[in-house]
């Protein structure tokens, strides 16, 4: 994820701190913010280039791969 993002606890969960403001730091990018698009295209791709293929200049949706 590139821009930080802050949870509040939902309501109900109980952790045993003194600390009243506490939040929680997702480790992963959740479905729905603006960057969950960007993080699983970044991920899909790493996966098509570590199995040899390569992206297409003329159009980012297709992968092809040589030699197949």
């Amino acid at each position: 994820m590139k821009t930080p993002i802050y949870l509040l606890l939902p309501a109900g969960v109980e952790i045993n701190t003194n600390e009243e403001d506490l939040v929680l730091i997702p480790r992963k990018n959740l479905y729905g913010l603006k960057d969950a698009g960007r993080t699983w295209k970044e991920h899909l791709s790493e996966g098509f280039e570590k199995l040899g293929f390569k992206q297409c200049n003329s159009d980012q949706c297709v992968w092809r791969k040589e030699g197949a």
